[in-house]
């Protein structure tokens, strides 16, 4: 048993789908894209990218979230989901031509978050897309 408790896989334990609805909008992807989700939760996003056409690789920290996000998509050939820290992916270099980071750097710290980018950065193929939404103070 992992000493380490994650408070994500705890709530989403205890309280399920936490994320309802349909994101506010979502960029065009060409479906032939090579597209991984940072953070996919309970799928919110990642069902409407499926519902689009595209093949997704998402990832989330909570077994519990993936769970959910697996069961809310229309079509599971179209998605593969890890347990993975978005900080530290089992990918390769280059590997996706989009990634995707919704609401996901507002829940980490400063270092982290540096920590991400360079993740992000290592990740993406040349001439690839980052999609980035989260929250501000307006």
């Amino acid at each position: 048993m992992n000493a380490h408790k994650n408070p994500w896989d705890e709530d989403y334990h205890r309280r399920g789908r936490l994320w309802g609805g349909r994101p506010s909008s979502l960029p065009h992807v060409p479906q032939s894209s090579r597209l991984l989700e940072l953070g996919c939760g309970n799928g919110k996003t990642t069902a409407c990218l499926v519902r689009a056409g595209c093949s997704v690789t998402a990832i989330d920290l909570s077994p519990h979230a993936a769970s959910l996000c697996h069961k809310t998509c229309p079509d599971v050939d179209r998605l593969r989901i890890l347990i993975a820290d978005c900080r530290q992916t089992p990918f390769r270099n280059e590997t996706f031509d989009v990634i995707m980071a919704s609401h996901i750097v507002g829940h980490v710290t400063s270092t982290d978050r540096q920590q991400l980018a360079r993740e992000i950065v290592r990740l993406l193929a040349s001439e690839g897309t980052v999609h980035f939404c989260d929250f501000s103070k307006g």
